[in-house]
């Protein structure tokens, strides 16, 4: 259902605001039951994860490390000293506490080191989906092209990083132990809107 409407309607520019809305939503579901779940360490961890999201973000605009020379385009706007989206903290953070509560719910790791590994490898793996999709809507765009889909190995490399650490700090507030409660419902409903538009960019043309 989340990637029906995008595939049907499209990106378009004038319905930002509504984006906007939308990328809030997909964070909430994340946020509030964090929050209710773990109440003031789950603050703690959001506020943590966040901060490192913006400082590692803003650091990779200025000194292309670690995900490779990159910026974001003017649909990014408001940003923080014109380098990074204020919104980062509604899609960035839900991504990295997505693959935590998945690896924590569907695996039996003991070791937190390698937990964190995996849950670093499967940040990647979201990356490849949402990354070319976003450069393609011109969301942010690299200086050089990649092997994959317009994006450089960097910019993976970068995201197995972050990755790894964003986990490491939510492990470290935390745990890793098995819960109920799910708190992966944000990172699936953005991997959805940017399928539907994909299947809107690249599937329903072909059948066109």
């Amino acid at each position: 259902m989340i990637a029906f409407f995008p595939a049907y309607f499209g990106y378009q520019e004038n319905l930002q605001a509504i984006g906007y809305g939308i990328t809030v939503i997909f964070g909430l579901t994340m946020i509030i039951p964090l929050i209710k779940s773990y109440r003031w360490k789950g603050v703690w961890a959001l506020l943590l994860v966040g901060l490192f999201g913006y400082i590692i973000e803003f650091i990779g605009v200025k000194t292309c490390i670690p995900y490779g020379c990159f910026a974001y385009s003017s649909q990014m706007w408001p940003q923080i000293l014109n380098t990074i989206p204020w919104l980062l903290f509604f899609t960035w953070t839900p991504l990295i506490f997505g693959v935590w509560s998945i690896m924590k719910n569907n695996t039996n790791i003991k070791s937190w080191y390698y937990f964190v590994i995996c849950t670093g490898l499967m940040a990647l793996w979201v990356d490849m989906v949402l990354d070319p999709l976003a450069v393609h809507m011109g969301l942010w765009s690299f200086t050089n092209n990649g092997w994959w889909r317009w994006i450089p190995v960097t910019n993976f490399m970068g995201w197995v990083f972050s990755g790894i650490v964003g986990s490491a700090l939510i492990v470290w507030i935390l745990g890793k132990e098995k819960t109920k409660q799910r708190f992966d419902y944000g990172l699936w409903m953005i991997l959805g809107f940017f399928i539907g538009l994909g299947i809107r960019k690249v599937l329903i043309p072909l059948f066109s």
